[in-house]
């Protein structure tokens, strides 16, 4: 075994001070839990070095110590039992008796040394003399290098008392907790007493502050306005209003109470004494902004465009009525919800009452068929449920990542523009109603939706998704029957529904096996939007229309840019168009005759018509196209919406096709109309394609498929003869432009004049 000196490493005539630096630092290096005999070994070369001073002569003569043959007995480990949590343990006085212990004294000098480096540890972070950083880590660090703590004892009593002080003085012992931790092992596994779990969670506490101050949180909007130091009230206020920042400043409030207590320190105490004052009593919120806003817009619209002065004014009446529902909420709901909270009611159908009238608008929008009924009906439910929300149970809405939120809605209203504006009015209104009374709910009101499903079952999520998806079978069963309406309409309406629904329940685990699916349903959702706004966006014509330059801002082309294409290819029908503007304008004051503005579009649509069936059979190749193109998508709206004027010419000149379609038209008329000949040449370019070759091409060639599909193109059934008329027009318009020009020009010629409607735009000069 090796001699004291050897262990220590320090030279045999070395002085008791020496001795004890020399054994503090081999105890940094020695850890009695994972080398229990090192240690022992250590503490006895210790003990060996103290004998030395005192029978250094004796010692000399004798042999070295055995040290193999040394044994640590069960009698010379501590009790645990015995241990106190706090007190640092006192070396006893030396007992009276023939045979002192020599290292009475060192071990006195030792524990007096502890005890003045804790007490000074402890004034330097409970105070009133506070210390700085550097002086806790030094006094820190003398203790962990003290050499009292070679005891058993005395080690597991600093530790507990160590634990405690760094736990009580938080945030003021934050730069000593890393070596505390590492020193003692507090992160390893094991038992470990209260205050070191405190301890522990100081360090998430910081993991939470730091992702919190670097904005990776998804409460950080709220961190932001309770650390923010010196911000005036007023822009607290403004702050307040932002959607989600009071309600993340709630929730920060909530950890700070009962999870994570240190975050506190962190706040700033005149924001943190504002923001409780604020949340204390109901003030005006994104809720109640977003109303009365719109309510004001709305009115002001209402006033500056409507037309007829009865609508002006009643209407803007009525949306200012509406800018009192803030009011209502303040002063009367809030506080009869504060009563029912305080009272611990139940919520009564007060508080879910309005999911009635937006589970009837949504059966109206699937179910009915469009019309002026079914549209006033489906928005004044919608207003009424997502007002009725608001005002009951509206609460500070998720916004989550902004961004993200723009860019995902700014998608949809780019898919989704074409296909909302081919709707027809009634249609377009009834479902932007239910769409933005669905998004105030989705927002505002998705707490409430989840407690009534907690109601209702123990199975929210599931019960949500079922429910989506029964509204999508739903809109596949109203797309299979007839006279069924643009896909945007029932499946629009069902995948808003559903990720309402959806989102309602995103953060709760009901157990059932679908909580995993719920993100992909969502997905599934979003993905039936906007495939049901692409079905229903209307075909795009053919390019090769003449070049349209865009005149002066007085000039009929600030109305139509078409009719720029009409300067060069048909210069008489355009003056006689912009002379015709300027008079109903009150521009032209020579006029013999003063037409009303009615007047005037009906005579520039006759022109423009009449320009257009005498050009069509003449036309170049790619306005003839274009021509078909525009049959096939008045076919197919016929189809949905009035099959027999699809089949009959009579019936169709009932028929109104949708505002685009119209617009579309028109503009292909004003090409036509401003169209070159095709040359003589090129007329007879192209193969004609007869109708045998069209039928069995849309047929695939089946000879039963072909003779069914004759007998409905010439049969009395107008449902059949209208699908097979676009069967065979599907087919002609897959082929070139020339032999579409080819194939329908002798048919143009004597069919024009019949075939041309008068279209007139509704925008005023």
């Amino acid at each position: 075994m090796k001699p004291w000196w050897e262990v220590l490493g320090i030279p045999r005539d070395s002085d008791r001070a020496a001795k004890r630096r020399a054994y503090a630092a081999k105890l940094k290096l020695t850890n009695p839990e994972d080398d229990p005999q090192g240690f022992m070994a250590l503490r006895q070369a210790y003990e060996a070095s103290l004998h030395w001073i005192d029978y250094g002569d004796e010692w000399e003569d004798e042999e070295e110590t055995d040290w193999d043959a040394v044994e640590i007995t069960a009698a010379d480990a501590p009790d645990a039992a015995a241990r106190q949590p706090f007190v640092v343990p006192v070396a006893a006085e030396p007992a009276l008796g023939p045979d002192p212990d020599p290292h009475a004294d060192a071990r006195t000098a030792d524990h007096a040394e502890l005890r003045e480096l804790t007490a000074a540890l402890e004034a330097g972070l409970r105070g009133p003399w506070f210390k700085g950083d550097t002086e806790l880590k030094f006094y820190l660090s003398r203790i962990i290098a003290a050499p009292a703590l070679i005891e058993l004892e005395t080690r597991d009593a600093i530790e507990h008392w160590l634990a405690d002080l760094l736990a009580d003085t938080v945030p003021r012992s934050d730069p000593i907790l890393m070596k505390a931790i590492e020193t003692f092992r507090w992160d390893s596994e094991g038992e470990r007493p209260p205050a070191v779990w405190r301890v522990l969670g100081r360090i998430d506490e910081w993991r939470m502050i730091q992702s919190l101050g670097e904005g990776r949180h998804e409460l950080a909007a709220g961190w932001r306005s309770l650390t923010r130091k010196d911000e005036p009230v007023w822009q607290r206020r403004i702050g307040a209003l932002r959607p989600g920042v009071a309600a993340q400043v709630g929730q920060l409030f909530d950890l700070a109470d009962y999870q994570t207590p240190g975050i506190v320190h962190s706040f700033d105490a005149q924001a943190a004494a504002w923001w409780r004052g604020h949340l204390a009593q109901p003030r005006f919120g994104f809720v109640d902004l977003a109303m009365l806003a719109a309510a004001l817009a709305g009115a002001l619209f209402v006033a500056m465009f409507a037309a007829d002065p009865m609508v002006r004014w009643g209407g803007a009446a009525v949306l200012l009525t509406a800018a009192l529902f803030p009011v209502i909420r303040l002063r009367i709901v809030a506080p009869w919800r504060r009563r029912r909270d305080a009272d611990y009611l139940p919520p009564d159908w007060i508080s879910h009452g309005w999911l009635g009238p937006w589970a009837a608008a949504l059966l109206l929008l699937i179910w009915t068929p469009a019309g002026p009924w079914m549209a006033g009906a489906t928005v004044a439910l919608s207003a009424v449920a997502g007002l009725w929300m608001a005002v009951t149970v509206g609460r500070e809405p998720r916004i989550g990542n902004p961004l993200w939120r723009l860019v995902s809605f700014g998608a949809l209203a780019l898919l989704g523009a074409a296909a909302f504006l081919a709707l027809s009015g009634a249609e377009q209104a009834a479902l932007a109603a239910f769409a933005i009374a669905s998004l105030i709910i989705a927002g505002a009101g998705a707490n409430a939706i989840a407690e009534l499903l907690w109601r209702v079952g123990e199975k929210p999520v599931l019960a949500a998704s079922v429910a989506a998806l029964l509204l999508l079978a739903a809109a596949a069963v109203r797309m299979a029957l007839p006279a069924a309406p643009q896909p945007l309409v029932p499946w629009g309406a069902a995948a808003i529904a559903g990720m309402m629904l959806t989102v309602a329940v995103r953060e709760l685990h009901d157990g059932s096996f679908i909580v995993r699916f719920t993100p992909l349903l969502r997905w599934a959702l979003w993905v039936a939007l906007v495939v049901s706004a692409i079905l229903s966006t209307p075909p795009v014509e053919k390019s090769g229309a003449p070049p349209i330059s865009v005149g002066s801002t007085d000039s009929i082309e600030r109305i139509e840019p078409g009719f720029a294409a009409l300067k060069t290819g048909n210069p008489a029908l355009y003056a006689a168009a912009e002379r015709i503007r300027r008079e109903i304008a009150g521009e032209e004051r020579q006029a013999a005759v003063k037409r009303t503005r009615t007047e005037g579009w009906a005579e520039i649509d006759r022109l423009v018509n009449a320009a257009y069936r005498q050009r069509l059979p003449l036309a170049p190749a790619s306005l003839i196209a274009a021509e078909m193109d525009i049959r096939l998508a008045t076919m197919r709206e016929q189809q949905k919406r009035d099959p027999r004027s699809c089949a009959s010419e009579t019936a169709a000149a009932s028929f109104t096709p949708s505002e685009a379609l119209r617009k579309r038209h028109y503009r292909h008329a004003l090409a036509v109309a401003g169209s070159t000949p095709e040359m003589p040449g090129r007329m007879g370019v192209g193969s004609r394609v007869p109708m045998d070759e069209l039928i069995r091409a849309a047929t695939n060639g089946d000879p039963q498929r072909a003779k069914a599909l004759s007998d409905a193109f010439a049969g009395a059934d107008a449902k059949a003869k209208c699908a097979a008329q676009i069967a065979m027009l599907e087919v002609l318009t897959a082929r070139s432009d020339l032999d579409i020009a080819k194939t329908m020009r002798p048919g143009l010629i004597a069919r024009a004049a019949e075939k041309s409607a008068k279209k007139r735009l509704d925008q005023a000069p």
